[in-house]
């Protein structure tokens, strides 16, 4: 009787188990079933930035971090910060409900950049008067079902203040597309945002 019992536990624990996975297998199909219905409804009446802007920048859509620096961004750009006391804010295409963001560009206030020593990798330039360095590298190769991934990355020094501009795209690329670079030349730094405002309105009225 005890070998029978036992037997019986045995195949009752395997039909646990065989159900377990029966149940789990049904949720992950359903999952995949309602995400794409799921990211339509949450993009409904939403149009979708696009991955690298279409269009000139547009002085309308600039955004300000609280602490006073901004940028123009892309039409259907949303932006992320954490409020005045943090020096960076990251805008980046609207998304289709929950997918990843294709790109993104974020601006940080950095330590000190030491001028008389270029970083590995990067090319001296300036930015708005002021030394920077740039660099752009494909910083992860496609794997599997994971697109590549590159980096442009700007490190600006305004007269001993460091500043990092970011913009990570899904894709290789092997230069920043001209219309991204038009964008991030809109940023005003502060305390000179205003005047760099004065400046730019003076420019565009000659």
């Amino acid at each position: 009787m005890q070998k029978v019992s036992l037997v019986t536990k045995s195949k009752r624990a395997a039909f646990t188990k065989v159900e377990f996975l029966v149940v789990i297998s049904i949720i992950t199909f359903l999952i995949l079933l309602l995400h794409p219905a799921i990211q339509d409804r949450d993009a409904e009446g939403r149009p979708l930035g696009k991955m690298i802007p279409e269009t000139a920048p547009n002085e309308e859509n600039r955004i300000k971090h609280p602490s006073g620096f901004s940028i123009i961004a892309p039409p259907n750009w949303l932006k992320r910060d954490m409020g005045p006391d943090q020096f960076w804010i990251t805008i980046y295409p609207r998304p289709r409900g929950a997918s990843r963001k294709l790109s993104a560009l974020t601006i940080s206030r950095e330590g000190p950049l030491n001028p008389n020593r270029v970083p590995k990798g990067y090319k001296k330039v300036t930015f708005q008067g002021f030394p920077a360095y740039e660099r752009i590298v494909v910083t992860r190769k496609y794997l599997f079902d994971d697109p590549p991934i590159s980096d442009y990355d700007l490190y600006i020094d305004r007269d001993g203040e460091g500043w990092h501009v970011n913009f990570s795209l899904l894709t290789s690329m092997t230069e920043l597309p001209e219309i991204m670079r038009e964008y991030i030349n809109t940023i005003r730094f502060p305390p000179k945002a205003a005047e760099e405002a004065e400046r730019s309105g003076e420019s565009e009225q000659q």
